[in-house]
């Protein structure tokens, strides 16, 4: 069998019918994909019902103005209400829309009514194909409009979203959240800040975040702003922040540079505020404590005076520090007793007694003048001192020094010969050497306290350094 070549004349008809077919199939395909995916019941959401039954409404009444005369021009009048409904309403009125253009253009066109009739078409096939390239081109231009414009919508949409879930958290968190420019200027501050620090956010707009702080901490913020800017990180510092009510609160800042994700520039500061008030005040207090902890470890209860244990350590570290000093300078030591003490608490009482330790105290401590004198009780009526850089002559001076302040006090003492409290004072000197330690110095100094003691009291005696180094081999 034989097939049948179409003939020459046959071929424009064929053309046309397909051109037809296929600028319908570009018409109606994004109809029928809307109605396929459920897009087109949008048209039916509450909150946009009215909007897009007005646009479309527009459409239509603009098209029968266009389609239903056929003296003057207007065919692309119909084009703006098209533009329109891609820009204002939902993807579903915009492909519905056309369509209802369509319908009325064609029933207009077919009833002798239009501009394609002002035209010389040859025949009514000839203006149906130019109403769809029509309708066509009206789609090419509703259609990017609208998925542009939804885009944006989309867009704006999420900006609003993480806008308000920003607001939602700033508002809720326990710290305070602040948006401060790079010139330090405050731009944001969320609401938390009325119960932490009492500013009312819209009080601080416009302030420097530095002129909050105390004066001694506003280089350190200034410092921290410009090296954040500078080096891009994040940096947290303490500060002390003054209230509207003058009462400093300790705060944390967390600082964190904000960077532009399109140009890649710095924007601003993302600014976290803690009150760590109370932490700071359970430091000190801790602080406190372990100084007072301290001070009763190595402090007399009684005198105030530190105690045998730091006398031993501090004997030890002079002793250690001179041995490898290039000057080895000699180090005095100083045993102190209160003569007849025994029989003063049983005439007096140990009440009398204390209140007699405390005074002798006083003045022992008020004869160690230097910073580096070291004043302790020893044990009982017994005291210490330790004087670095101190020779035999200048350890005597100071010790008939302690003596005479203390027959000056004339602390009544009926069981004493002289009638007063008096006390005996052993002194020793010496340069510190590679073998040895500070217990010789203390025994020899011990042995000069005998001395005085079987001399008759309330005097000073001082052994020579051979004493020392005997009792240190």
């Amino acid at each position: 069998m034989q097939a049948t070549q179409p003939g020459g004349s046959q071929w424009p008809t064929l053309v046309d019918w397909f051109a037809s077919h296929a600028l319908g199939l570009a018409i109606f395909t994004p109809a029928a994909v809307a109605c396929w995916t459920g897009e087109v019941f949008h048209l039916l959401h509450a909150g946009r019902r009215k909007r897009n039954g007005l646009l479309l409404l527009l459409v239509c009444i603009v098209t029968i103005g266009v389609f239903g005369q056929s003296r003057f021009h207007l065919l692309y009048c119909a084009l703006p209400p098209i533009a329109l409904l891609a820009f204002q309403a939902d993807a579903s009125a915009v492909l519905v829309g056309p369509l209802m253009c369509l319908a009325i253009a064609v029933w207009f066109t077919m009833h002798g009514s239009g501009p394609f009739w002002i035209e010389p078409y040859g025949s009514m096939q000839a203006r149906i194909f130019a109403l769809q390239l029509y309708l066509v081109a009206a789609l090419a231009i509703a259609l990017p409009i609208s998925v542009a414009q939804a885009q944006r919508n989309r867009l704006i949409a999420r900006l609003r979203d993480g806008e308000r879930r920003y607001q939602v958290l700033a508002e809720n968190a326990t710290d305070i959240v602040m948006s401060v420019g790079l010139d330090g200027r405050i731009i944001y501050v969320s609401p938390r800040i009325i119960p932490v620090l009492g500013y009312a956010p819209e009080d601080l707009i416009g302030v420097r975040y530095s002129e909050l702080v105390l004066p001694d901490d506003c280089d350190a913020i200034v410092t921290a702003f410009e090296s954040l800017t500078a080096a891009k990180a994040e940096v947290s510092l303490d500060s002390r922040l003054r209230r509207p009510d003058g009462q400093a609160r300790w705060i944390k800042t967390y600082l964190r540079l904000v960077v532009d994700p399109f140009s890649g520039k710095p924007e601003m500061l993302a600014v976290t505020v803690r009150d760590i008030t109370e932490r700071k005040t359970a430091e000190q207090r801790l602080a406190d404590e372990r100084t007072e902890l301290q001070g009763l470890a190595f402090r007399d209860g009684l005198t105030g005076l530190f105690n045998r244990r730091h006398f031993d350590r501090e004997l030890e570290r002079v002793w250690r520090q001179h041995t490898h000093a290039e000057s080895r300078n000699p180090v005095a030591a100083m045993m102190i007793d209160i003569d007849a003490f025994k029989s003063y608490n049983d005439h007096d009482g140990h009440q009398s007694g204390d209140e007699c330790l405390r005074r002798v105290a006083q003045a022992i401590a008020s004869a160690a003048r230097r910073p580096t004198d070291i004043a302790a009780r020893y044990g009982g009526e017994e005291f210490a001192l330790i004087l670095a850089d101190t020779d035999q002559h200048g350890a005597l001076i100071v010790a008939e020094r302690i003596r005479a302040g203390i027959e000056n006090l004339r602390i009544p003492h009926p069981a004493c010969q002289t009638g007063i409290v008096t006390i005996s004072v052993g002194v020793a000197a010496q340069r510190p050497g590679e073998d040895g330690d500070g217990s010789a110095l203390v025994a020899a100094a011990d042995k000069a306290l005998y001395s005085a003691k079987q001399r008759g009291r309330n005097r000073a005696c001082m052994v020579d350094t051979d004493v020392v180094s005997h009792i240190a081999g």
